[in-house]
């Protein structure tokens, strides 16, 4: 399908032109509560850690990643295929002066992985297809049951981050890339029939007029009736005329893609950016709208650290140390939105699981995690799953250089991934011991940057300056249970023969026996024990009973002497 030259802007209630006055947070609709099963508590308790379990991970696969080359030359390749799809990429040329091509694209991917750390590696068509997102270079897909070559598509700009469309097969799917010059663009991936990955150009949006700042991409799903509904968000000024300063806000962009078109359909503001997000849509019951189509309403669910969301111009939720989910309603005739706040802790992570959203709650270094389901009800959000992850927290808090903790998508594995290495972790689901193990990267000049990263319940995937690496995950490999601790003979056994129970019998009494009367029958038991003569014996007890202090210098005179 050809692209449409231009993203329809249709006017709604989003983006009418308010009285824009000192804007204060709203009130929270209130508080999400969790409480986990009896049997899920059980479970957790058992727990005791996890264990480095190299049979995890597969052996690595590696696949080189296309070079930057000369500028003016790739720019101009780029503009004469931009819709065509593969450029052929110069091999790296260095500058006379200051850092080298290489050197600058690893610096640039940094600052996208620090923006967006999980959108510049995904995996696509049932994670047989990877697509890096590599800035200047453009959209590589690699097909990771033939390593090769990578194919590349230009997006018209630097890319700066992706999404897969929640829906999408197998056999093909469907990614949504956002590039430098704030256009989104929707791509539709399969194989080729000589088995590599290849890209159609579905529909594009058009940088806006006057803006030509970056856009983020959040999440994408195909709705039926509405096409796909996209979630993107980019940073703006805070023009409220009472301000005293310049502030930066978050405006969340959401979006209907058809098979020609793109269209805006509700803007939205916040403090910060969203983590995660997830659309739906469904007819409103009003009837016709005025094209003579069954009106749809979409619904967009949220969730950001700290803060809610609301059209422009309308006041959002803040609550500090805490998650903030938000429900968007959207309609051709209004937009509203409602924010509730999260269970307290640190939100580790928010994916898109099915048509539900699913957060991760962390307490600090106080171990486990807690996984939860948010789902849309009548008219408020609700939590339909909780469960108890282990030790996890305490994994994450110990990485100071962790970017970003993904979950698979059926929670069975989560990947901490750092500025310089990826771990992975496998759900205990109740076992006392849970496998672990290091997806390993390869040593370059360049460092051990991670510049992205994903992962199933199959793979795990990780971009790197050099390379794309790869392993497949083995959800059957578990950790050697530990053998049980053999019992010391001096746990037996007391030294010099003392019965072990008449002893605690002795202890268990609290002071009602007569010290001298214990200290004679031990004299009288154990005097040949020690080798003392019953001449001896007799003199300690009759010291002891005479004088009791005396007894430590009759015993070291008579013990230097023999």
């Amino acid at each position: 399908m050809a692209p449409a030259d231009e993203m329809e802007d249709t006017p709604s209630v989003c983006d009418a032109a308010v009285h824009r006055a000192a804007l204060r947070p709203v009130a929270l609709a209130g508080r999400l509560q969790c409480t986990s099963s009896s049997t899920d508590q059980e479970a957790a308790s058992l727990f005791e850690s996890y264990k480095q379990t190299p049979e995890l991970l597969s052996a690595t696969s590696a696949a080189e990643l296309p070079q930057p080359g000369n500028e003016a030359a790739t720019s101009s390749k780029r503009k004469a295929c931009d819709d065509e799809g593969d450029v052929p990429m110069d091999v790296d040329a260095r500058r006379p002066f200051g850092p080298s091509a290489a050197e600058m694209f690893v610096a640039e991917a940094c600052r996208r992985r620090d923006r967006c750390p999980k959108g510049q590696l995904v995996l696509l068509c049932g994670g047989h297809v990877a697509a890096c997102a590599l800035g200047d270079v453009g959209l590589a897909l690699y097909n990771l049951r033939q390593p090769g070559s990578a194919r590349i598509l230009a997006c018209g700009a630097a890319v700066l981050s992706l999404c897969p469309v929640q829906g999408g097969g197998s056999a093909e799917s469907m990614l949504l890339a956002s590039n430098a010059a704030g256009g989104l663009l929707l791509w539709r991936i399969s194989f080729t029939d000589d088995g590599f990955p290849a890209g159609e150009l579905v529909s594009r949006t058009q940088p806006e007029e006057g803006f030509s700042g970056e856009v983020w991409t959040v999440s994408a799903n195909l709705v039926e009736g509405a096409g796909v509904v996209a979630v993107a968000h980019r940073s703006i000024v805070d023009d409220t005329p009472d301000q005293q300063s310049s502030t930066l806000l978050s405006e969340v962009l959401v979006l209907t893609f058809s098979e020609s078109s793109a269209k805006l359909v509700a803007r939205l503001r916040g403090s910060r950016p969203p983590q995660a997000a997830s659309c739906s849509a469904h007819s409103s019951g009003s009837g016709s709208n005025p094209n003579g189509g069954v009106e749809v309403e979409v619904e967009v669910v949220l969730v950001s650290e700290s803060s809610g969301f609301a059209p422009s111009g309308i006041a959002w939720a803040v609550e500090e140390d805490t998650g903030l989910a938000t429900i968007v309603r959207i309609s051709e005739t209004e937009c509203q939105a409602k924010s509730w706040a999260l269970p307290h802790g640190d939100l580790l992570a928010a994916w898109a699981s099915g048509p539900n959203l699913a957060v991760l709650i962390g307490k600090g270094r106080q171990g486990s995690a807690t996984a939860l389901q948010i789902s849309v009800g009548d008219s408020e959000l609700q939590l339909s799953h909780c469960e108890e992850i282990p030790g996890l927290a305490a994994c994450a808090s110990a990485r100071e250089k962790l970017t970003c903790l993904l979950p698979s998508q059926e929670g069975r594995l989560f990947a901490l991934v750092e500025v310089n290495a990826v771990s992975v972790f496998r759900h205990p689901e109740g076992q006392a011991l849970a496998a672990t193990a290091s997806l390993q990267l390869p040593s370059t000049g360049l460092g051990y940057e991670v510049l992205g990263a994903a992962a199933t319940d199959h793979v795990v995937a990780a971009l790197t300056p050099t390379e794309l690496v790869w392993s497949t995950v083995d959800l059957t490999a578990h950790p050697k249970q530990r053998p049980a601790p053999k019992k010391k003979a001096s746990q037996e056994k007391l030294p010099m023969g003392i019965d072990r129970e008449a002893l605690l019998r002795m202890l268990d009494m609290g002071g009602k026996i007569d010290p001298a009367s214990a200290w004679c029958s031990f004299v009288h038991v154990h005097s040949v024990k020690l080798g003392w003569s019953h001449h001896f014996g007799r003199l300690v007890i009759r010291d002891f009973v005479q004088d009791p202090s005396a007894i430590s210098h009759v015993l070291n005179e008579n013990l230097r002497v023999g």
